[in-house]
């Protein structure tokens, strides 16, 4: 979604960039269009895809945000009960 986001881009150059098959870029982009979030416009024989509103960027980079607060979050938690199972093992 990033690299859509830039600017409109070709279902070839998506593959080519993504490292995975026309047919698949295909099905994501799909996808994706019936959830209203891209759009496209034909040019030709080809396809461009673009983000169907600038808001999304907004909405996706806020997610990604909030994911990463939430990782160091669920790690701190993670070390703290280790500590704990030590300390109780520790006990026996």
């Amino acid at each position: 979604m990033d690299y859509i986001s830039q600017s409109p881009k070709s279902v070839k150059g998506l593959a080519k960039n993504t490292q995975m098959t026309v047919a698949n870029v295909s099905q994501h982009l799909q996808t994706l269009h019936n959830a209203k979030l891209v759009s496209f416009k034909k040019q030709g024989n080809f396809v461009f895809y673009e983000l169907a509103d600038s808001s999304i960027i907004d909405f996706i980079r806020t997610l990604h945000s909030l994911s990463e607060k939430q990782l160091v979050q669920v790690q701190l938690i993670q070390k703290n009960f280790k500590t704990s199972i030590f300390r109780w093992m520790d006990c026996l």
